[in-house]
């Protein structure tokens, strides 16, 4: 669900074995997290992001390849916030996405 409160579920697809990194970032860049860093298989995977510790507010989820590069913003929220809008997929370079990889949030 986006936004989420302290779990969330990443699902992507990978089109062919390959070396990928799952990070978290926040709007300004700084690194909050890396879920995956190494080679991961062709199909769909699902991994779970606890966010425990972490400050409630907009992140971006950055998952890449040696050649493809997807993000999506996700919404951090605490139990007493209400509904935030989002802004979806933003893509880093638009010319590389195709269909190559797909983040699902």
């Amino acid at each position: 669900p986006n936004p989420f409160n302290s779990q969330t579920r990443i699902s992507f697809s990978i089109l062919s074995e390959t070396d990928i990194k799952l990070s978290i970032y926040t709007l300004s860049g700084r690194l909050v997290n890396t879920l995956i860093n190494g080679n991961i298989s062709a199909g769909k995977h699902c991994i779970v992001w606890d966010s425990n510790g972490v400050a409630s507010g907009v992140y971006l989820l950055r998952l890449n390849n040696q050649r493809h590069t997807r993000i999506h913003e996700v919404v951090l929220v605490d139990n007493s916030a209400g509904n935030v809008r989002t802004r979806g997929d933003v893509p880093l370079r638009r010319d590389t996405l195709a269909h190559a990889m797909r983040l699902i949030v």
